[in-house]
C-alpha cells in the first residue's frame, strides 16, 4: 500500500519520461558503474574519516 501510494504521488508531481529517466540512471548508476576502484575508495574513505576525527564532521 506505501508503495503504491509513493508511486503515485511520484508520478503526479513529475512527468512519466522524467520518471523513466530516474529510474534508467539509477539502475545504470546501481548495477553498471565501473569507474569506482576500491583502493582509492578505500583511501578516500580513510582521509575523510581522518579529517572528521580531527577537525570534525563540519569540516567535511
Amino acid at each position: 500500500m506505501v508503495l503504491g501510494g509513493t508511486i503515485a504521488a511520484t508520478l503526479i508531481k513529475f512527468s512519466l519520461a522524467d520518471c523513466l529517466y530516474a529510474i534508467k540512471l539509477g539502475a545504470k548508476q546501481a548495477f553498471v558503474d565501473e569507474s569506482a576502484n576500491p583502493h582509492e575508495l578505500v583511501s578516500k574513505i580513510k582521509d575523510l574519516a581522518n579529517k572528521a576525527r580531527k577537525d570534525g564532521l563540519l569540516a567535511l
